[in-house]
């Protein structure tokens, strides 16, 4: 089992932020995302894949090896890394894990979390971009599912993030 956080192209939105560290890095109320996810993984004795724009990649190996690796297993979980680090988040992401059925959870234009079928592809160690990797796994033929997950749009939300998780 495996899970893989994914920036998407909104990622730049969250520029200065997101200018020289991936989305998942960011500090909300005490946490990143990653700390989040490091949980959930440990808790189910999986890894975690990151996708990174490619200015990052080799910052992606520096700083987290074991998220540049390519994933040993098909990976389960997708993540978006605009989602905002918290308590909430990360019980939504065990239930969707728990319920083991395959779905998307999207916003008009975005994905913010999916749960794959059994053999999905795994992505290649230097992905291009998210976008190649998702048409591979047809997320389209997935049946939508339902998850409060709140996601980062613009830098100023963390300001108010912050605050409600504090």
């Amino acid at each position: 089992m495996s899970l893989v956080v994914f920036e998407d192209q909104a990622v730049a939105q969250l520029n200065p932020l997101t200018t020289g560290r991936p989305a998942y890095a960011v500090t909300c109320g005490g946490y990143t995302l990653l700390d989040w996810l490091r949980r959930l993984v440990a808790s189910r004795g999986a890894a975690i894949h990151a996708l990174v724009r490619p200015h990052l990649q080799d910052l992606l190996a520096l700083d987290y090896p074991d998220l540049a690796a390519p994933p040993a297993a098909s990976p389960q979980l997708l993540v978006n890394a605009r989602l905002v680090p918290g308590p909430a988040v990360y019980k939504q992401l065990c239930a969707l894990w728990t319920a083991a059925r395959p779905g998307v959870v999207r916003r008009p234009e975005t994905i913010l979390a999916a749960l794959l079928p059994p053999g999905a592809p795994r992505p290649a160690e230097r992905t291009a971009s998210p976008a190649e990797y998702f048409r591979q796994l047809e997320l389209g033929s997935l049946e939508p599912l339902e998850a409060e997950l709140p996601l980062f749009e613009w830098p100023h939300e963390l300001i108010g993030w912050n605050l409600k998780l504090l």
